[in-house]
């Protein structure tokens, strides 16, 4: 007995995988397999670590940490800070670009004008 692996890119909507296999003799077997690509309908969550909100700092330069978890893997971060740009923040290099459902911690330096 062998174990095959194949990784698919499914269509939107309905997909059909059809799985052929042959023996020496000729004999044949025919499995096919039925996927649907179902939108993911959960949001990724963010929590904000130290400092909590509405604390009053007195230096300009405060190191923010978040932790960013979603169930099918996070993609992106960005912030702004007081309406201005908005900055992506790096994620880890993995195959793909994709955190594999986990969570992200990143601190993030914010200096205030």
């Amino acid at each position: 007995m062998s174990t095959f692996t194949v990784e698919l890119t499914l269509a939107e909507d309905d997909n059909e995988v059809r799985f052929e296999a042959e023996d020496q003799g000729g004999g044949m077997s025919v499995q096919p397999v039925r996927l649907t690509d179902a939108p993911e309908t959960q949001a990724p969550h963010i929590q904000v670590l130290p400092p909590t909100a509405g604390l009053a700092v007195s230096t300009r330069r405060v190191r923010v940490e978040l932790v960013a978890t979603d169930n099918e893997g996070v993609t992106g971060l960005t912030y702004t800070l007081n309406g201005g740009a908005e900055e992506t923040l790096g994620l880890p290099a993995t195959a793909g670009g994709i955190i594999d459902r986990g969570s992200y911690t990143d601190p993030i330096p914010v200096s205030l004008p």
